[in-house]
């Protein structure tokens, strides 16, 4: 053990690679996907009953974003129905989602101006 007035270092804790490893090329046996979460947006929108929703964008070690809303709608069935946006860049996910959600709400049957909370399912507070 290596120690100096500011700093313990274990000397068999400690590992140089000659090659930079990334969490892009990160290899891990059992691990299939690794995600990073790039972004969060608050989103106002007044067919929404509380006027805000969030969108969280994900970049995966493919290089695709992903955008994920933390409320869906509910179907006919009272189902909800996530959706996401995808795209090749932060911006286009989270303009996919937004637009994915507003075409869930024209889709839906009900007018968009007249849903209530109960048209909707939110995602838990820990997933956001």
């Amino acid at each position: 053990m290596v120690e100096s007035s500011h700093l313990v270092v274990n000397k068999s804790m400690t590992r140089i690679s000659p090659n930079k490893i990334t969490w892009e090329t990160l290899q891990i046996a059992g691990i299939q996907r690794i995600e990073r979460v790039i972004a969060e947006f608050y989103v106002e929108c007044s067919f929404i009953p509380s006027r805000y929703f969030r969108v969280k964008i994900t970049e995966d070690q493919q290089g695709t974003y992903v955008g994920r809303l933390n409320v869906s709608l509910k179907n006919a069935d009272g189902i909800s129905d996530w959706v996401v946006g995808l795209g090749t860049s932060m911006d286009a996910a989270l303009e996919d989602a937004i637009q994915q959600l507003i075409h869930q709400l024209d889709q839906h049957g009900q007018n968009k101006h007249h849903l209530t909370e109960a048209n909707f399912e939110w995602a838990a507070c820990e997933d956001f």
